[in-house]
C-alpha cells in the first residue's frame, strides 16, 4: 500500500450543538488522541500550531514563536512537548498571551504582568 507524506492538521468540521460544543473545546482531545495514534507530543502540539497556520496561508503572521509574529500563547508548568495531557489541567495553567497581551496570569505571576482587562 502506498504511503502518502502528507502534514496531519489539527481541526474538525464537526457542528456539534450549542450546548455541546463550544469553538475550540475539542482540540486538546484531538491532541491527545494524535498522541494515541502514533505522533509525538510535539508533533501534535506542531500539528495544531505551525501546521495549521501553514495550511490557512497565515504562517507569516501566526504559528511559530518568532519576533514579528502574533504571540497567541499558553504557559504551562510542566513540558507539553513531552505530555499534551498538561493542557488538560486549569491547575497547570500560568500564564495567557493573546496576540502579544496578557489575558491571565496565576497567582504566582500576576504580579510581574499587567493584565490586559484590569
Amino acid at each position: 500500500m502506498p504511503c502518502l507524506s502528507l502534514p496531519t492538521r489539527v481541526g474538525t468540521d464537526y457542528p456539534g450543538t450549542p450546548r455541546t460544543w463550544r469553538l475550540g473545546d475539542r482540540t486538546l482531545v484531538e491532541l491527545q488522541e494524535l498522541v494515541a495514534c502514533g505522533l509525538s507530543p510535539l508533533e501534535a502540539l506542531t500539528a495544531a500550531t505551525q501546521v495549521n497556520a501553514a495550511a490557512y496561508r497565515k504562517l507569516p503572521s501566526l504559528g511559530t514563536l518568532e519576533p514579528g509574529k502574533l504571540a497567541d500563547l499558553l504557559v504551562v508548568s510542566g513540558d507539553p512537548a513531552t505530555d499534551v495531557s498538561l493542557l488538560y489541567d486549569a491547575r497547570n495553567l500560568c500564564l495567557v498571551l493573546k496576540e502579544g497581551r496578557v489575558e491571565y496570569a496565576d497567582d504566582a505571576h500576576r504580579q510581574f504582568y499587567r493584565i490586559a482587562d484590569e
